[in-house]
């Protein structure tokens, strides 16, 4: 097995390094992974943190020990690195258990319609995020939404938070106070199909939503009702 590394990222903020093994004649890649290394909040203190992603392996080459290896080399980096946790998504759990790992938390998909929050009053003022002018009300929204929160990656460039696009359909509005300080954020995504002649919205896919206090969270679930006429579901 030719096990391969490449760092692709080194800075002080985040380190990444792209993994891959291939057949002993190097000419077939087996599998690939990325080792990430930056901060994650745990009682409001940021520890050094090991993420695993990207992790997968041809159907004719598993069961061949390629993520264990992996595996071992992520665990060396991370002695290096002076990691304290590592995280990952994984599509086992018994499987990462072998290594260490274990659940932290469920993850929910919440489904209702939109007449179920007609009793909020719909809010319209927000700001479309099409410009990284914006990116550091995103972040310092963010850092705020993140205190007394664990496990939350620190955040500290646009890598997370993409300009709105057409080309992802994926569309961030801002909330301003009336003082003008940033207060929440909102990630949207219209989820629509072509019947007959026109385009019929099936559901609003909130991907992401982040607020400093409850009045920001009113507001954002608030603006949401603004979709109401395009998708009857969220």
């Amino acid at each position: 097995m030719d096990f391969r590394a490449n760092l692709k990222t080194d800075n002080e903020n985040i380190k990444i390094i792209s993994t891959a093994t291939y057949t002993d004649d190097g000419n077939n890649q087996m599998s690939h992974g990325t080792v990430f290394f930056l901060d994650s909040r745990y009682c409001n203190t940021y520890v050094r943190t090991m993420v695993l992603g990207g992790v997968a392996t041809k159907p004719e080459y598993r069961r061949n020990g390629c993520v264990r290896r992996l595996f071992d080399y992520a665990f060396q980096q991370s002695d290096q690195e002076k990691a304290v946790v590592s995280i990952l998504h994984p599509f086992s759990f018994s499987y990462y258990r072998k290594f260490g790992y274990e659940k932290i938390s469920n993850h929910k998909v919440i489904e209702f319609p939109v007449s179920a929050i007609d009793y909020i009053p719909r809010y319209p003022d927000l700001v479309h995020y099409t410009s990284l002018d914006r990116l550091p009300d995103l972040l310092k929204i963010f850092e705020q939404f993140s205190e007394n929160r664990n496990v939350m990656l620190k955040r500290f460039d646009a890598s997370r938070f993409p300009v709105s696009s057409s080309e992802t359909r994926l569309n961030t509005y801002l909330y301003y106070a009336k003082n003008g300080e940033p207060e929440g954020y909102i990630t949207v995504k219209v989820e629509d199909v072509f019947s007959v002649n026109r385009m019929v919205g099936l559901y609003l896919h909130i991907t992401e939503l982040g607020f400093v206090n409850n009045e920001a969270l009113i507001v954002l679930v608030g603006f949401v009702r603004k979709y109401q006429g395009q998708v009857d579901n969220v």
